[in-house]
């Protein structure tokens, strides 16, 4: 599977470590992990990130940012959402062009009034005034940035990177060996603002070995999502010549394993398929799809699970039925052998 999500009734330190090490993070009180992300009607690949703290060195933007924030007070202590903290996290919404969660209270706690995490915050003060907050859960070697948020009157002062940067000195200062940001998703440039901090010391979670390497062998591989892409299109493109009908199609679905509602289910869960030989778009037809890991194609059929039938299939986009894998048809990585099957050999 490509995402998943478990709720666990209690985390442990060295648990929270572990699924950290795995490439998981905290949503509310679950913990999931994902490959693929959508934004506007486009599609990602998630690549989770880490630094390593035996390496990181205190940068000269960190210095800078002190000199500049120098009026205002740090405090670090146990996490605690108020009135106060709640205002300042929707006056930070304001300030921004892309969804968060509804309040604070939701983000880290969903639908619970307990938490499994041992969250921290780290708050900055002007004269009194909460201008800034970020929140980090604690494992036993390892520490998980989940959110910063500020005011927008003071958005020149780079609060938000400022909030990370503390959270990583209270890791040092606590003889941390890790600190995971979360993703980001190369072409996506919201979140690149993680690559710049510790640039040396990242490592990112390989999908393809599922190993942590450098973030310096990154450009090196391709990115999984345009690898799946680029198998897919040329297969199309091919049988399109030779006369066989197809329609590759980008799905709604694909994180469906993710939601907490859905977990167990071991949905279909890949963000492009090729339907094959039929358009009618019913999810019974055979899918072809590409599985970058294994790096094999395979052609399964699917059941639906749920069908919507008022989902208006537009941009190439499938979201009518959720689909779960009834039956492989075929695994190979072999393309020609693929080929030879939808296209009889000529006499």
């Amino acid at each position: 599977m490509f995402g998943n999500t478990h709720s666990p009734t209690s985390l442990s330190p060295q648990e929270l470590d572990a699924y950290l090490e795995k490439g998981w993070y905290r949503m509310g009180q679950t913990i999931f992990t994902c490959n693929f992300l959508h934004f506007n009607r486009q599609f990602f690949s998630a690549v989770w990130l880490r630094l390593r703290l035996q390496d990181y060195q205190e940068e000269s933007t960190f210095k800078k940012l002190k000199k500049l924030n120098a009026p205002f007070e740090v405090q670090i202590q146990d996490a605690h959402i108020d009135a106060v903290k709640e205002a300042l996290f929707q006056l930070y919404k304001t300030g921004i062009k892309f969804e968060t969660s509804s309040s604070l209270q939701s983000l880290l706690f969903g639908d619970s009034e307990c938490s499994i995490y041992d969250t921290k915050e780290v708050c900055i003060y002007h004269q009194g005034k909460l201008i800034a907050a970020g929140y980090f859960d604690l494992g036993d070697k390892s520490v998980a940035g989940i959110v910063s948020f500020y005011d927008p009157a003071y958005k020149k002062h780079s609060l938000g990177k400022y909030l990370i940067y503390h959270k990583i000195a209270y890791c040092l200062q606590e003889g941390k060996s890790f600190f995971y940001p979360g993703y980001f998703a190369p072409h996506y440039p919201l979140f690149d603002y993680k690559l710049g901090i510790g640039k040396s010391a990242i490592d990112f979670l390989c999908l393809y070995n599922n190993q942590w390497e450098p973030l310096a062998k990154f450009n090196s591989l391709p990115v999984p999502l345009e690898k799946m892409v680029q198998h897919l299109a040329a297969i199309q493109v091919y049988l399109f010549h030779k006369g066989i009908k197809t329609i590759r199609l980008k799905y709604e679905f694909y994180n469906a394993n993710s939601m907490p509602h859905l977990q167990g289910l071991d949905l279909f869960d890949y963000p492009e398929f090729i339907f094959v030989f039929s358009d009618n778009h019913q999810g019974f037809n055979p899918i072809l799809v590409y599985d970058v890991v294994e790096n094999v194609y395979k052609l399964v059929k699917c059941t639906s699970l749920y069908h919507n039938e008022n989902y208006l299939s537009t941009d190439h986009h499938f979201g009518s039925h959720l689909m779960k894998v009834q039956e492989t048809l075929l695994v190979t990585a072999d393309e020609k052998l693929l080929l030879d099957l939808f296209v009889p050999a000529e006499a």
